[in-house]
């Protein structure tokens, strides 16, 4: 047999790298894909296992002779003393250099050379390097190899198919050489269109790297050239003065990454996965020490260079997470099968991508991604549970690609996953846990994958992203991914293949890199084999689609690795780099770029440019433990008190214009200085100063007051975390709230959470040092169980919740025991085994001197239950209710595996999900809101829950991007929405100051972003708005709007448009509505907001300068508006705000189409601004008084208006449009209209309501008012028949006709009304004295009558008749009330209308008939909406007869088939005016009426069950009762009562509805009582 070339170690790497295709056929038919976590001996064991097992295989198949096989033996024999022949002179020749290497060091030192230079020998040449060098020979020269070792990925570069060629044994050395297997075809995932390549091993172990599974011909070209190569490695390291790279496969001597830095040039082996040998240029003293020499003593007790005497990053060999105080539990088996259809994720997640944000866009992004990742956690917690099954066992069967890294790929509904484990390079070196395989290192790895997705999806419009979830569950990690159209031959940016070929191809992508790099202060670099010029990370990959999209991956490495040698001096640089990442938030603190490829092989610019590179990362590394931390740590301990100041005063924020001189205190004072410190004298950064609030302590609320952007972005407030409030789920729930904000708070500044055990130790307030150390002990448990956890998996092998939910009940008793004496040594000691071991190894630093101490008990310096509580939330633990409500409430409760309902699996994401989910929540609320506001003008409850599950979103997507400006944007239009609707006006208040605190903590992340700066004026004008008509403040609203005015005009001069979005929910834009009844109801909260917001705009630009932008942006937006309802002044701001307010917003309303002023003094000047509204339909002057005197203007071609009348004139000259007029005021009176009766005739609605016009007034406008359709004289008492007919007899067309209150009109004009009435739609007679028979003959006429208002009329039964004369089939309002009594006659009428039907509201007027007629009244009118009962009305004995005879079968009985049928369901008004009630009466009929919303409870007799009248007012139970029936309404009239103040509020905390009360001679309540209601609870109206 001729004699084979023998392998080089790189081939050996590549071939073992992947399993060929008869492994796969044996090894995926007999076992399931357990991760490999053997040690090597039993490994090797296994492989000769298998090995013999295809030697019988391929035996039995061709058995050949026995001498055939003694052949074989001596030939395998001989080649095995080849082989140790050439390991020992291979031994010779590395000893040799080795002692060449030592020479040339001893030499190196003997020159006269700097101590840094010398020490940077030293660390070059290190002697541990040597010692394991040599190690290594010595294992090699030991071990005799006979068997291929086991097959553990050795490679995250090349990845392999080879073909088993015929005849050729399996078992073969691997120092024989071997034919090179032919090519394979390339294996891809397809899915329909989708395509997506398939990681065999990449570089982080987390993400689809660009590694394809199949054999590229160049590379095949090239292994006799890498062999060679790799001979010559002995001569190419005594050649120093030579730039070359070695094979880009790993081999034993690759993982040393040289840096030479002598000035013939550099060389080094290139090896992108290896360390640099990199020495900062520090003085010896730790890397914490001051260039003095001198430490930080003051300020806080965080010194990182502290403590040197221990070593907290032991290696990991041991488990550390392993505790000995859990039991292990019995294992068992089960499993289950499922399939399912394959979806096309990617496809449809790009498309909604590609749309503008809108409702719809969000709402179907929502959609798909939450259902990526509920398919992702459903099916990955199948692969995760059955991961130990056999293959034919399996739910899901893994993909058929050979053996990788953590076994093999799965796919399931186009969505790929892998699971996240570390990986082994070459044999004893692992890719995170450098000795030993480190899982845990690898899931953090992990995590910065979708770190890295955030922030270039939120940067990048062009290049897209795939969806990608991580599933936690059973102590693994699983990386699910959607399918991408890609393949090997589509990057053109980055390295699939480890760096051997780097790809820059496409421009615009390039271009795009460049553009997003500088944003994120990444630095380019050469990178790469083919030295590469890159932006981020050399294994990034950016492919271009089949599809014509850009996609990216693989972004756990974007972001710079820290640099390691902080907490220690001591340790080396090690693997850490691969996984230990500075947050984003830090590196946009750096005054330069930082390179992704800091300290790693990666980068082979030169030793020079390298060496800069990582001093940059050192130097950023630094500033975070000299500056940052100490920081945070006086930021976190000022926050109480700053919180004090800030509460002490709600409506009283002094600022730098302040005239409380000499209460400043320097800050440096407040949080003390630091020689290291960010606020120390040698900080670049100026000092500012913070004023001292009305109550003496500090207040952080005001900007203002915070002339330092710097310290405007780090105010902090701790609210709950106090160690007295009580154990409920509210407080443990605020708690939480507190803690996390607290953590987005230090992600904002860029501090990762390792090193939140040494904050918390540095903190010295108690309660604060409490709450976070408890969650240090939270986190290190949750390390703890899920090791726990995967180990019980591991043992158990079983898909079964049972052993896990043991677990989580052991760690419960063990931290909810009431025996302090149970686990003491546990929570005491410091050995292995103990929590204070694990806890120093997962948070270094983390417990102090005196909480190491063996008397120390941990329990007793935490909140256990609240501990307890995080684990719950953080392992996703579900409790059963009851079980869970006993824990908060009793103490000693101690949850137990009874209690546990399920562990579940916890699920990250990247935040576009959340953030869609938020935005769509958002947007639908702001539709309704919208719509609401134009049909009902009020909020549906159930909006503010949506608001606030929006703010759950967007604050969940802003956890992972505390400095996302898209999210923060949207999260500010969600809070403002939120303040609108909100009831309670200083809940909107601290609303916008939270909202102005969250932009602060960004401003120099987004400073100059104009829409931000929009979002922050229009928050501050709201405040003012606050100020203003609320808290009635003007020194506060004008602090507001001067600064308002300030961000607004810097964020119109950037763009003019960047009010767009956010102005339609300050004032009422291109809103016109109408209410079709006479009696309105009050203006809405939302209304009057937008009005006074109006106001608050129109008053800032008018003190603006006249160059101002707002004085040309904002007319633009003003131009929009086209209905002002009810424009007035508060009483209370009378001498504020006047005539001259009113006249300055008018100006800038010229396109106004209904306009309503009540309660102002008319002047001149508002109305020639009313004249300048062209449009203008519809005008409404309620109780307005002219006034001529304050008239400024002078010009003779434009005099003033010198009275209504003359403005009359002009309005009904000029506004040609005008077609409704309605007069409302005792001002008007015959004068205002004479002279001017001709220019009324082309109104068609006249409304003359409260005046003092007469018959002359009528007579004179009665020829032009033909084309009138609705005419109004209620409570005009003046005019008498002649006038009225005159007019009905001209306007013959009347739809709407209102004569009421009025007792000089007679019969006359009722025949009149008669004549005319055929046409008439609504019709008033209230308090008229036409005899009945008049009334009966206008209503047996009025065939189209919708609205019937007779109360106080002399109307009798035959109007009833002539009601049932043409049928009244559109009748919806009749009103009776004090009209004749109602006998059973009368109701028997009624109940045969044929408007039944259509009646929804009617006022009873006294009646004796029977209970049973009146209820079968009710029954008939099925749309009844509004009900008013008859004075004296008794119902109790009502209420009575219904609950004694519903739901009996009878001739005469009520029959009620379900609850939407019985009487009165849809009722919404109840009137119990002067009615006899009883408590249990007023909780039947509010059961029977779930709908109300009014009622009217004046005036009534309220009896007990003897029917004695009692006074209700004064019993606090029944008031109590009462309002707890009241939850729900909106309108309640509690006139002629006894009631007091202090119970109207009570009522209003128990019904958060309530905008509308009435209060009309309450005698326990005064005038001035019932304004400082007003003005406590300004969104309610009180009448």
């Amino acid at each position: 047999m001729e004699p084979k070339k023998e392998k080089s170690f790189n081939d050996v790497m590549s071939y073992w790298a992947v399993k060929d295709t008869k492994e796969k056929d044996l090894k995926i038919n007999k076992s399931g894909n357990k991760l490999p976590n053997n040690p090597p001996q039993q490994q090797q064991q296994q492989q000769q296992i298998i090995n013999k097992d295809d030697n019988n295989n391929n035996n039995n198949q061709n058995t050949p002779d026995e001498n055939q096989i003694e052949q074989e033996i001596g030939q395998l024999e001989i080649k095995q003393q080849e082989i140790e022949n050439n390991l020992e002179k291979e031994i010779k020749e590395r000893l040799v250099i080795k002692e060449e290497i030592k020479e040339e060091i001893k030499q190196e030192l003997c020159k006269p050379q700097s101590p840094e230079i010398k020490r940077e020998i030293l660390n070059f040449y290190s002697s541990t390097d040597i010692l394991e060098k040599e190690r290594e020979i010595h294992e090699a020269a030991e071990t005799v190899i006979e068997t291929p070792p086991s097959r553990i990925p050795a490679t995250n570069y090349n990845t392999f198919l080879y073909k088993t060629q015929e005849g050729e044994d399996e078992g073969k050395l691997i120092g024989e050489q071997q034919p090179q297997p032919p090519q394979e075809d390339e294996e891809i995932i397809c899915s329909n269109y989708s395509f997506y390549k398939v990681t065999n091993s990449d570089s982080s172990s987390t993400g689809y790297s660009g590694v394809y599974s199949a054999q590229q011909e160049q590379q095949q070209r090239q292994l006799p050239q890498q062999q060679q190569q790799q001979q010559q490695q002995p001569k190419q390291r005594k050649q120093s003065q030579t730039d070359s790279y070695g094979s880009p496969m790993y081999s034993s001597d690759s993982y040393k990454s040289n840096v030479d830095s002598s000035s013939g040039g550099g060389s080094s082996s290139y090896n992108p996965y290896g360390i640099a040998h990199y020495s900062g240029s520090d003085n010896g003293n730790g890397f914490y020490s001051s260039e003095s020499g001198e430490s930080s003593t003051s300020g806080s007790n965080y010194l990182p260079g502290e403590e040197d005497d221990e070593e907290f990053f032991v290696s990991t060999n041991d488990n550390i997470h392993r505790v000995n105080v859990l039991p292990v539990e019995a294992t068992s088996g089960c499993s289950w099968t499922n399939s399912g259809e394959e979806n096309n994720w990617n496809s449809t997640f790009q498309h909604f991508m590609d749309l503008p944000c809108s409702e719809e866009k969000y709402k179907n992004l929502s959609n798909i991604a939450n259902d990526f990742v509920y398919c992702a956690d459903s099916f990955g917690k199948i692969i995760i549970s059955e991961l130990h099954l056999p293959i034919d066992q399996k739910t899901i069967k893994p993909l058929d690609l050979g053996g990788v890294a953590g076994g093999y790929k799965y796919k399931c509904q186009d969505i790929i996953f892998k699971f996240v484990v570390d990986t082994e390079l070459i044999p004893g070196l692992w890719m995170y846990g450098e000795h030993k395989r480190s899982d845990e290192r690898a899931q953090k790895s992990a995590g910065h994958e979708i770190k890295g997705l955030n922030h270039f999806m939120e940067l990048s419009p062009l290049i897209r992203f795939p969806l990608m979830a991580i599933i936690d569950y059973r102590g693994y990690r699983l990386l699910a991914i959607s399918s991408l159209p890609i393949n090997k031959n589509t990057i053109v940016y980055g390295s699939c293949d480890g760096g051997k070929t780097v790809h820059k191809s496409d421009p615009a992508v390039n271009e795009e890199m460049e553009r997003m790099a500088k944003l994120l202060n990444l630095k380019g670099h050469i990178v790469g084999a083919n030295k590469v010029f890159l932006y981020g990370p050399g294994d990034i990959e950016i492919h271009s689609g089949l599809d014509g999209r850009k996609y990216m991956l693989d972004f756990a490495r974007v972001f710079p690795p820290e640099f390691p040698k902080i907490l220690s001096t001591n340790k080396r640089i090690g693997r850490e780099i691969f996984y230990s990442m500075v947050r984003p938030e830090l590196l946009s603190k750096s005054e330069v770029p930082i390179s992704s490829d800091a300290f790693s092989g990666w980068q082979t610019d030169s030793a020079d440019i390298v060496k800069e590179l990582n001093d940059d990362t050192k130097r950023l590394s630094e500033r975070l433990h000299y500056e940052i931390i100490p920081d945070c740590i006086k930021i976190i301990e000022s926050s109480k008190q700053s919180k004090k100041g800030s509460s002490s005063n709600n409506n009283t924020i002094n600022n730098n214009n302040s005239n409380n001189h000499g209460s400043n205190k320097d800050l440096t004072s407040l949080i003390g200085a630091s020689s290291n410190s960010a606020f120390s004298s040698n900080s670049a950064r100026s000092l500012t100063t913070i004023t001292r609030s009305g109550s003496g302590e500090f207040s952080t609320y005001s900007p203002s007051i915070l002339t330092s952007d710097e310290l405007e972005e780090v105010s902090l407030n701790f609210v709950n975390v106090g160690g007295k409030i009580k154990k409920t789920e509210k407080d443990f729930s605020e708690k939480s709230l507190e803690v996390l904000k607290m953590i987005d708070f230090l992600h904002s500044r860029g501090v990762n959470l390792r090193y939140l055990g040494i904050i918390s130790k540095s903190v010295s307030d108690r309660e604060i040092k409490n709450l976070l150390l408890t969650e240090v002990v939270a986190r290190v448990w949750k390390k703890i169980i899920r090791s726990r956890i995967r180990e019980k998996m591991d043992s158990s092998k079983r898909p079964s919740e049972g052993p896990y939910k043991h677990i989580m009940s052991d760690v419960f008793e063990v931290i909810l025991t009431t025996n302090k004496s149970k686990h003491r040594e546990f929570w005491t000691e410091t050995g292995k085994g103990t929590f204070k071991y694990v806890a120093q190894r997962v948070f270094p630093k983390c417990l102090s001197k005196t909480d190491r101490q063996t008397t120390v008990d941990i329990r007793s310096i935490i909140d256990t239950r609240f501990l307890a509580y995080r684990i719950i939330q953080m392992m996703n633990i579900r409790i059963n209710n009851t079980a869970f409500g006993q824990f908060l409430s009793n103490p000693k409760y101690v949850i137990s595996y009874k209690d546990i309902e399920e562990v579940g699996s916890v699920v990250k994401y990247p935040n576009i999900i959340d953030f869609s989910a938020g935005s769509f929540l958002f947007y639908e609320s702001q539709r309704i809101i919208n719509e609401t506001d134009h049909s009902q003008g009020t909020t549906p409850v159930e909006i503010v829950r949506w608001i606030e599950n929006s703010q759950i979103k967007l604050r969940a997507a802003a956890r992972s991007m505390p400095l996302s400006f898209k999210v923060l944007y949207r999260s500010s239009m969600a809070n403002i929405l939120l303040a609108n609707i909100s009831t309670n006006f200083k809940e909107s208040i601290e609303i916008c100051k939270t909202t102005l605190d969250n932009i602060r903590r960004t401003r120099s992340k987004h400073r100059g972003i104009p829409m931000l700066l929009a979002v922050e004026g229009i928050i501050r004008l709201k405040l003012g708005n606050y100020y203003l008509f609320c808290s009635h403040s003007y020194p506060d609203f004008k602090r507001e709007i001067d600064q308002a005015r300030e961000k607004l005009e810097e964020a119109l001069s950037m763009d003019p448009n960047s009010m767009n979005e956010i102005i339609s929910q300050s004032i009422p834009l291109e809103r016109l509505t109408f209410k079709t009844e006479v009696r309105d109801k009050a203006l809405s909260f939302s209304e009057r907001r937008r009005n006074n917001e109006l106001f608050s705009m129109v008053l800032m630009m008018n003190e603006s300068s006249e160059q101002s932008i707002l004085r040309t942006i904002l007319p633009n937006y003003f131009k929009k508006i086209i209905q002002i309802k009810d424009l007035s002044i508060p009483i209370a701001l009378g001498r504020i705000l006047g005539s001259n307010e009113i006249d300055q917003l008018t100006s800038q309303l010229p396109n106004l189409i209904c306009f309503n002023v009540t309660n102002i003094t008319f002047t001149p000047e508002i109305g020639k601004n009313i004249l300048m509204m062209k449009d203008l339909k519809n005008l409404k002057l309620e109780r307005a008084f002219f006034n001529s005197s304050n008239s400024k203007s002078t010009s003779s071609t434009n005099p003033d208006i010198a009275s209504l009348n003359h403005f009359f004139k002009l309005l009904l000259t000029e506004s040609k449009s005008l077609v409704s007029l309605q007069l409302n005021s005792r001002a008007i009176d015959d004068q205002v209209f004479e002279g001017n009766y001709h220019l009324f005739s082309k109104l068609l609605k006249l409304t003359l309501d409260d005046t003092y016009v007469t018959d002359k007034t009528l007579m004179g406008l009665a020829p032009h008012l033909g084309n009138l359709i609705s005419l109004s004289l209620t409570a005009s008492c003046d005019y008498k028949d002649e006038g009225l007919i005159s007019v009905l007899e001209s306007a013959q067309h009347l739809k709407s006709l209102c004569v009421s209150y009025n007792s000089n009109i007679t019969d006359k004009s009722a025949m009149v009304i008669s004549k005319y009435s055929n046409e008439l739609e609504e019709l008033y007679l209230a308090r008229s004295r036409f005899s009945a028979a008049m009334i009966a003959e206008i209503v047996s006429k009025t065939q189209k009558i919708r609205i019937l208002d007779l109360s106080s009329s002399l109307a009798d039964v035959s109007m009833v008749y002539s009601l049932n004369h043409h049928g009244s089939k559109h009748l919806e309002q009749l009103y009776l009330s004090y009209t004749e009594k109602i006998g059973d006659d009368y109701m028997d009428l009624l109940l045969n209308l044929s408007s039944s039907s259509t009646l929804k509201v009617f006022h009873m007027t006294e009646t004796d008939a029977s209970d049973e007629l009146i209820w079968k009244l009710f029954s008939r009118l099925e749309n009844l909406q509004e009900l008013k009962l008859p004075h004296n009305f008794h119902l109790p004995s009502f209420m009575e007869w219904f609950e004694e005879n519903t739901n009996i079968n009878g001739d005469d009985m009520m029959m009620v088939n379900s609850v939407s049928d019985q009487p009165l369901y849809n009722l919404k008004t109840l009137d119990l005016t002067m009615a006899v009630v009883s408590l249990q009466s007023i909780q039947e009929i509010f059961q029977l009426c779930p709908q109300l919303e009014n009622f009217t409870f004046s005036a009534i007799n309220f009896v007990d069950d003897q029917s004695t009248i009692i006074d209700w007012c004064s019993d606090e139970v029944l008031l109590f009762s009462l309002f707890g029936l009241f939850s729900n309404l909106r309108e309640i009239n509690l006139s002629n009562s006894n009631i007091e103040p202090r119970n109207i509020r009570i009522l209003i905390c128990k019904c958060p509805s309530l905008r509308i009360i009435h209060l009309r001679n309450c005698k326990n309540i005064t005038s001035q009582q019932s304004y400082d209601l007003s003005n406590q609870y300004p969104y309610i109206h009180f009448d």
